[in-house]
């Protein structure tokens, strides 16, 4: 049985009627509240109203409240300056209800640092269609808040579970120096190492820097999956007192980039996954704090610290792509040699002879390695090894001929 009780409300303003139900929690899911007639709350004073309570199965009763008008205190507080407007929330039954913010529609009009929570948790659907209700309490930077209903709309599951429905985000404040500069977003997710590799983290509205100690501003996390699927999340940046000292950390902003590394194969040194890494300042190390898994094909994800030459550090993202394809294409190359290039020195006739010798070595296992097993091997081997010594020749008389012009 509904129990009613007195609504207090400012001149002008209709409170909601499900404020003047006391035992809402007791009352079955999806029931509604609604005023008999619209309270008169143009001026102050205790004014009696009626609310209709209507259960689910249509059934409805009728609770008497009073609604007591009071003047305003003169100042305007965000609740009375902000309407938020709801929306229906879809679930699919028998999943999980998402964030209560999905269901303010105009909550890019709400003033940065506004909170959303549950005020009566609505149930979950069990079977699409199915209809349940909550209430959202709206909480305004100034303290004062307001509480709007809200209804949840069962859906057909999917009949597949996306990332997004395994894995929960959590959050955690962010520290900013007053007049500082955003981190990554990705140091407002508490549980990150907890969420699967290959995820990507980006700011969904990113919130203002707040401009002096202790002052909150909010924004919004969007965490997308591997599997495409996405979640957002609110997250609270917290203004700190500057350091009054600006710090490597604040000048540099360490970009980064893809790595491909055939799949079972050794992860690079961390420096080759910072793009502007020669804008860093000399003195600069890099490190992998948490290694991307290379046994299995695909993308993932690890962090890398960059620590700068004052010892502030940041930690970056970088996105691996592990391709079997890669060590395919490495075994079928022909051989390399290290020394892909020779420079003729005239230091002395020994150098030269090194390096020629070198030359021929090196161009008889290439051959060897390309050509096809037939009997022109040889003759192309002896060819190879003539050119050489009379390469050896010539740079021996080229040596003989400089130190006589010496003498």
């Amino acid at each position: 049985k509904p129990e009613g009780q007195d609504v207090n409300t400012k001149t002008g303003v209709v409170p909601a009627a499900a404020e003047g139900i006391a035992n809402k929690s007791d009352l079955p899911s999806g029931t509604k509240y609604t005023w008999k007639t619209t309270p008169d709350v143009s001026t102050a004073g205790n004014k009696p109203a009626t609310i209709v309570v209507t259960y689910p199965d249509g059934s409805s009763t009728t609770v008497p409240v009073e609604v007591n008008g009071t003047e305003p205190n003169g100042k305007e507080t965000d609740a009375d300056k902000y309407k938020p407007e709801t929306q229906p929330i879809d679930v699919p039954a028998g999943g999980q209800l998402p964030d209560p913010s999905t269901s303010i529609k105009n909550k890019d009009e709400m003033p940065s640092g506004t909170k959303y929570d549950w005020d009566k948790k609505p149930a979950v659907p069990t079977k699409p269609d199915e209809k349940t209700e909550g209430t959202v309490k709206v909480t305004y930077p100034d303290g004062s808040s307001t509480t709007v209903p809200v209804e949840v709309n069962g859906t057909e599951p999917s009949g597949k579970e996306t990332d997004a429905d395994k894995y929960k985000p959590e959050t955690q404040p962010i520290d900013v120096p007053a007049g500082g500069q955003l981190p990554d977003p990705s140091t407002g997710i508490k549980n990150k190492d907890d969420l699967p590799s290959g995820i990507t983290i980006d700011w969904d509205k990113k919130p203002a820097v707040p401009t002096k100690p202790d002052e909150k501003t909010e924004g919004t996390v969007k965490v997308t999956y591997p599997d495409g699927s996405s979640t957002t999340v609110p997250v609270e940046v917290n203004g700190t007192e500057p350091s009054g000292k600006e710090t490597d950390a604040d000048k540099y902003k360490p970009e980064t980039q893809p790595i491909d590394v055939p799949a079972g194969g050794q992860l690079p040194d961390a420096s080759s996954a910072i793009k502007n890494k020669d804008k860093m300042p000399i003195g600069t190390k890099y490190s992998w704090k948490v290694t991307p898994d290379l046994s299995t094909v695909g993308t993932h994800t690890g962090v890398i610290t960059v620590e700068f030459p004052d010892v502030s550090s940041v930690d970056v993202m970088v996105k691996t792509y592990v391709d079997s394809g890669l060590a395919a294409k490495t075994d079928n190359k022909s051989i390399t040699t290290s020394n892909t290039s020779y420079k003729l020195r005239e230091e002395n006739s020994n150098t030269h002879i090194a390096e020629a010798a070198t030359i021929a070595k090196n161009k008889a296992a290439q051959t060897n390695k390309t050509l096809p097993q037939t009997d022109s091997k040889s003759e192309e081997i002896a060819g190879i090894l003539g050119l050489a010594i009379a390469a050896i020749g010539s740079l021996l008389g080229l040596g003989l001929n400089r130190k006589k012009r010496q003498k």
